[in-house]
């Protein structure tokens, strides 16, 4: 006999509900406008958000048991395509970081540098600001004034940079320009997932995975940040050198460290995977190299001093961090002043190490590739100084293609970040000490059990876990 499909209903109330949660993001986000002083709900937010996390993996759950069928491609497409549009005229929760997006793609596409000013100089009256300048930056008041960090230089590199220039052509100063540009580069990176999905056996799932996940659409269709821009360069890094097109895997691997510099530690990797002989493997190195610097040269020829980004976030940016924590209490007990270059050298060790045994495990195929990359930037993200909830999405497309339950979790945990906006400054330590295991405890745990299960048993890289 054969065996029965598993009904359909719970899977469609679950889709419904996922449409439900983000028409009801839109309706309570103008409740977090900028420009409001009274308290705003944050806690039924966070709630909102965590529900929405469940449902989720409860949608997932329910659809591995379901045919893979065009139908279900349709409605997945549908629904997911109806909770992004849904955030085009929603006010930003909680967050403020693309108004200095929308300010470094003005500079820039005026043809101004982005990296000699920090937003704190740009005023009426100002002697080292130019009086060009200081005009795009009356036409977009309120913009400049509500830059965070505003005493400090950008820090987005350059392929970032041409990203927000053109978010201003589409919409000067306006959050809808960065919602239209990241929409593209979305469809960009579904593209290159299909090149990987096709190969499993349950595409459909793989695709939801990633077209579903609403901390996705929270934190870049709602809250404008940019990290698709640089997730969208890696995996095409990915799929070429899954193709062994070298040079043209070097291009685009350049380019997403010129998004942010995180995919350099992908770059053992394809070049274990590229180099079939010493010399391929020293000519895509070259490439990558020359491709890079000529891409990282503005920033290169910046002032790297107190008050620029780049320093300031290497040296000391901490936030919402959980193992980074531990390793910098460690550090204190050694040396105070150099607690952060310390715990800093430990993980970039630790990250080193799982460079390594993935290289030691090397096999000449695609699977081999996408679980070593999927291996590193999960432990980049649990080890990193900040795990802010968007960065988390530098490792969901590859949980499209290799899913892990334990790092999916994650949607549902890392909305917790925000109940720190709810504690003052003299009592955010009961957040950053205390309520941050609540995010990572359970993760870490499942995490571990997971690991241990997997050796026992060879999982394809189909399988959903």
């Amino acid at each position: 006999m054969e065996a029965r499909t598993p009904s359909r209903t719970p899977l469609i109330v679950c889709l419904c509900a996922l449409t439900v949660w983000s028409v009801c993001l839109f309706l309570i986000s103008p409740l977090f406008d900028y420009d409001i002083e009274t308290a705003k709900p944050i806690l039924i937010f966070v709630l909102l958000q965590m529900t929405a996390g469940v449902i989720y993996m409860l949608t997932l759950w329910l659809l591995r048991k379901q045919p893979n069928t065009r139908t279900w491609l349709w409605v997945i497409l549908v629904v997911g395509l109806v909770m992004r549009l849904s955030q085009l005229f929603a006010t930003p929760v909680l967050e403020t970081d693309f108004y200095r997006y929308l300010w470094d793609g003005a500079l820039t596409a005026n043809g101004f540098n982005p990296y000699r000013y920090a937003p704190e100089e740009v005023h009426p009256g100002s002697e080292v600001v130019s009086e060009k300048i200081l005009r795009l930056a009356e036409r977009s008041e309120p913009l400049v004034e509500r830059i965070n960090h505003p005493h400090l230089r950008t820090i987005y590199p350059p392929t970032a940079q041409a990203s927000f220039a053109l978010a201003y052509k589409l919409d000067p100063f306006d959050i809808k320009g960065l919602r239209y540009t990241w929409f593209g580069v979305d469809v960009l990176i579904v593209i290159a997932l299909m090149f990987l999905l096709k190969r499993t056996e349950v595409p459909i799932f793989g695709f939801a995975v990633y077209w579903l996940n609403p901390l996705l659409i929270k934190e870049v269709f709602n809250s404008g940040h940019m990290e698709l821009l640089v997730v969208l360069f890696a995996l095409v890094a990915l799929v070429l050198a899954a193709r062994h097109q070298a040079i043209i895997a070097a291009f685009a691997l350049a380019f997403a460290t010129g998004a942010k510099v995180w995919p350099v530690v992908w770059l053992p990797l394809m070049l274990r995977k590229l180099g079939r002989t010493p010399g391929s493997m020293i000519a895509t190195l070259f490439m990558f190299v020359l491709i890079a610097s000529a891409v990282a040269w503005p920033v290169a020829t910046s002032n790297f001093d107190e008050y620029s980004g780049f320093t300031k976030y290497a040296k000391q940016w901490q936030m919402n961090d959980s193992a980074y924590l531990i390793v910098h209490e460690g550090a204190k007990l050694i040396s105070d002043d150099h607690a952060h270059t310390i715990a800093r050298i430990v993980v970039m060790g630790l990250v080193g190490v799982v460079i390594i045994a993935a290289m030691r495990c090397y096999k000449p195929n695609i699977d081999w590739l996408i679980h070593s990359a999927l291996a590193v930037i999960a432990a980049v993200f649990l080890l990193s100084p900040t795990q802010f909830p968007w960065y988390y999405l530098w490792v969901l497309p590859l949980l499209a293609v290799r899913p892990m339950w334990s790092l999916i979790a994650l949607t549902v945990t890392l909305p917790m970040y925000y109940l720190r906006f709810m504690f003052t400054d003299a009592h955010v330590a009961w957040f950053d000490y205390g309520l941050i295991w609540l995010q990572f405890v359970p993760i870490w745990v499942w995490l571990g059990w997971e690991l241990r299960r997997m050796r026992t048993c060879t999982p394809t890289s189909a399988s959903p876990c």
